[in-house]
């Protein structure tokens, strides 16, 4: 059965010809119909990303592409992302992908593999290399400490150094509240 909210964004986004959504309510039905994990809707969603002029609609439909969890939709996804999205907003995807539990193992599996590529792209000392850096906070991998610290002992980011302290006391911090939880 299909939960309310997902039948009613379906709804929204059905009467778009005769009710365009509102802008403000686009974000919230694209990314809820992502969940669907519709091949024909990531279709739509992938073209109307390419042909899109404003930048906050493309920011909506690329944050509903990266919310398709479908293993076939995201392999697709994740190169989409590294190669035919503009740099400034590949900081939306990789928050998307990352924020997504469904998603964030292969999205940062995808981005250690691609490194170098991503790097070379934001520049040693951007600002928004530190911020994509930031979204691994939100890593629930076992696991995913030690892996992020390692990773960057390998790949150091200097612009990132204080953010990976952060990073990792987050996950920490987020490991023993689940552990403290769990007993109770």
């Amino acid at each position: 059965q299909i939960p309310q909210v997902v039948k009613h964004a379906k709804r929204l986004f059905d009467a778009r010809q005769k009710s365009p959504i509102d802008p403000n309510q686009r974000g919230f039905v694209y990314a809820t119909l992502a969940y669907t994990n519709s091949k024909s809707l990531y279709k739509v969603f992938r073209d109307w990303y390419k042909v899109e002029e404003l930048s906050e609609e493309r920011n909506r439909l690329l944050t509903a592409l990266c919310r398709f969890s479908d293993p076939v939709l995201l392999e697709q996804t994740l190169p989409f992302v590294l190669t035919e999205v503009r740099l400034q907003d590949q900081f939306y995807a990789y928050g998307a992908l990352l924020h997504s539990l469904d998603n964030q193992k292969k999205a940062w599996t995808f981005m250690k593999s691609n490194w170098a590529t991503i790097q070379s792209q934001f520049g040693e000392t951007s600002h928004m290399l530190s911020r994509i850096v930031g979204f691994l906070e939100d890593l629930e991998a076992k696991n995913a400490s030690k892996d992020i610290s390692v990773f960057f002992t390998k790949h150091p980011v200097l612009s990132a150094k204080r953010t990976i302290r952060q990073v990792l006391e987050t996950i920490s911090l987020n490991e023993k509240f689940k552990v403290r939880n769990k007993k109770k």
